[in-house]
């Protein structure tokens, strides 16, 4: 399109030097075309265009439907209140994936293999003389407890808090449990 413009403007100067005085018909040249058709109300592209750019039109917001879940939507279907909470933290540094969010749990756990994948050092570790016992009965015995700078959320809502993990020497598919 701008090559149109570019060539308009080249005839118009050969009009002005009067190169193309036989080819022009009737009215002797006025000046530029543009002009002369501005004066004379005549409609051009690049006008129209320069005309609905600064003008503003009625714009309607194409709708969309509504999602909306009823009741037949749930039939069969069982809530999922208790499915579990499993997030990612930051704990020394480390971004620890596999953390269970357990609101059951009286003690925050970090299992023996995650201690050990974080390559903290075991001097950190504080004694602790109890055992747990899980609802089955089972007993775990802890290696001891520590406390762990860790980072909860998301890079614009994040909380950093000091945790007293206890660390327990027992298999699970989690990393940490935090209560």
């Amino acid at each position: 399109m701008e090559n149109c413009f570019v060539l308009g403007r080249k005839i118009e100067r050969l009009i002005k030097e009067g190169r193309l005085k036989k080819f022009i018909a009737g009215k002797q040249y006025e000046g530029s075309s543009d002009r002369r058709r501005r004066r004379e109300g005549e409609d051009t592209r690049r006008g129209r265009y320069s005309r609905s750019v600064l003008s503003i039109s009625d714009w309607a917001r194409p709708t969309r439907p509504a999602i909306t879940f009823s009741d037949a939507d749930f039939e069969g279907v069982s809530p999922h209140e208790d499915d579990p909470i499993v997030v990612s933290a930051i704990v020394m540094g480390y971004n620890v994936k596999r953390v269970l969010v357990d609101q059951g749990s009286s003690e925050d756990i970090m299992f023996w293999e995650a201690f050990v994948g974080m390559k903290i050092l075991t001097d950190l570790l504080m004694p602790y003389a109890g055992t747990l016992v899980g609802f089955a009965g089972d007993q775990v015995t802890a290696r001891g407890y520590t406390d762990l700078e860790t980072t909860f959320g998301k890079p614009d809502n994040m909380k950093t808090i000091t945790v007293r993990y206890l660390v327990v020497n027992a298999q699970s598919s989690y990393s940490i449990l935090v209560g």
